[in-house]
């Protein structure tokens, strides 16, 4: 019925999803065709590319590329695209996973929901990963999709985490929300 339909609304919310990127010509493309449907601008952090990765990524609608200087820190990397991000929620996605194509409108959707809280909220999406045979292993969720109209930022050169700004990596001030938004990782598919 079209008065259900209309409570069912939600306002459109302006996503950004950035990416840090080397060589990932062989899994540029899987990780874009669905996210380019999910979200407003993509922001591809290039720390150092030297296969096709950049050339392909060219190719998609609302892709900005930014040029890093990989000083073997991921958090230093992925810190670098916020001056970049022209919208107040971003998700961070890794060039090797793709997002779930049931979940694409679900990106925007929880933007609308929680963007107007004052609560700083972190989302936890699900990684599926797979393995060369097609098997999925290792589900989990990590916390990737967030606000900034809070000062959110990574933190540890490896296995980096998001923080509030003036925060321990707890984040005692900030809420983790599991959300249904997943990606395949198949960064272990061979």
């Amino acid at each position: 019925r079209e008065d259900i339909e209309k409570l069912l609304e939600y306002k459109k919310v302006p996503v950004s999803a950035a990416i840090i990127v080397i060589d990932e010509e062989v899994h540029i493309s899987n990780c874009l065709n669905n996210l380019v449907r999910a979200v407003d601008e993509i922001i591809i952090v290039d720390t150092g590319c030297k296969d096709k990765t950049i050339e392909i990524a060219r190719r998609y609608p609302n892709v900005n590329l930014v040029k890093f200087q990989w000083c073997d820190d991921f958090s230093a990397a992925r810190n670098a695209a916020f001056a970049h991000i022209t919208s107040d929620w971003v998700i961070w996605i890794d060039a090797d996973e793709y997002l779930y194509e049931d979940d694409i409108e679900n990106i925007r959707m929880v933007a609308s929901i929680y963007d107007n809280i004052q609560i700083p909220v972190l989302f936890r999406i699900g990684h599926l990963n797979a393995m060369s045979d097609g098997e999925i292993i290792g589900v989990y969720d990590t916390n990737r999709m967030f606000s900034l109209k809070h000062p959110f930022k990574f933190y540890s050169r490896i296995h980096e985490q998001v923080i509030l700004d003036g925060n321990d990596m707890y984040n005692r001030n900030a809420i983790s929300i599991p959300v249904k938004i997943r990606v395949y990782h198949d960064g272990y598919s061979g």
